[in-house]
C-alpha cells in the first residue's frame, strides 16, 4: 500500500517539484514494487511447501497464484470503473489534460483500499487460539508418517520400481 501512494505522487507532480524526472521515478517505483511483491510472497510460498500434504505443494502453490490472478483481474476491472466515475476517460487527442485532473484521487483510493481488509482481521482469527485443533509435527512424526506413506505404496501394487518388474 506504501509503493501505491507513490503513484498519487506522480500524479500530482510532486516527483517534478522534488526535481525527480518522470521516466527515473517510474522506472524506479516500478522495480521496487515488483521486488518487494516477490520478496513477500517468498514465505507464504515456503510454508505453504512445508505445510501441504506429500505431493500437494506444486498445487497448493497453483491455487495461491491462481487466487492472486483472479485479484488482480477483479482489481483491474474494478479500478476501470473508479477511473469511468472519476472521469478519468482519455481519448488520445491532444490538450486533454484536464481529464487527468482526478487520476491522484483514484490513485489514492487503490492505495488506502488494502487498509478496509484490517477491518476483518477479527473475523478470522479463531477464538481457541493459534494452536486449537491444529496438529503440530515434529520431524520424527513427519518422517513417520513419510515411512507409513511409502510402505502403503509398496504393499498396494503401486510402485514403480524395477524390483516390481521382474
Amino acid at each position: 500500500p506504501v509503493l501505491s501512494l507513490l503513484d498519487a505522487v506522480m500524479f500530482s507532480r510532486l516527483n517534478i517539484r522534488l526535481g525527480i524526472p518522470d521516466h527515473v521515478f517510474v522506472l524506479g517505483s516500478a522495480a521496487c514494487e515488483k521486488a518487494l511483491v516477490l520478496w513477500g510472497t517468498m514465505p507464504g510460498y515456503l510454508i505453504t511447501a512445508q505445510v501441504a500434504p506429500p505431493n500437494m505443494s506444486g498445487f497448493m502453490c497453483g491455487l495461491i497464484n491462481c487466487s492472486t490472478y483472479l485479484g488482480y483481474t477483479v482489481s483491474a476491472s474494478c479500478g476501470s470503473f473508479l477511473l469511468q466515475y472519476l472521469g478519468v476517460t482519455p481519448s488520445g487527442e491532444a490538450d486533454e489534460g484536464d481529464t487527468f485532473a482526478n487520476l491522484w484521487i483514484a490513485a489514492l483510493v487503490v492505495a488506502t483500499m488494502p487498509l478496509i481488509t484490517l477491518v476483518f482481521i477479527p473475523c478470522l482469527i479463531p477464538e481457541g487460539g493459534s494452536y486449537g485443533g491444529i496438529e503440530r509435527l515434529d520431524s520424527n512424526n513427519a518422517f513417520e508418517g513419510m515411512m507409513k506413506n511409502l510402505s502403503a505404496r509398496r504393499f498396494s501394487g503401486n510402485s514403480n520400481t524395477a524390483g516390481d518388474a521382474a
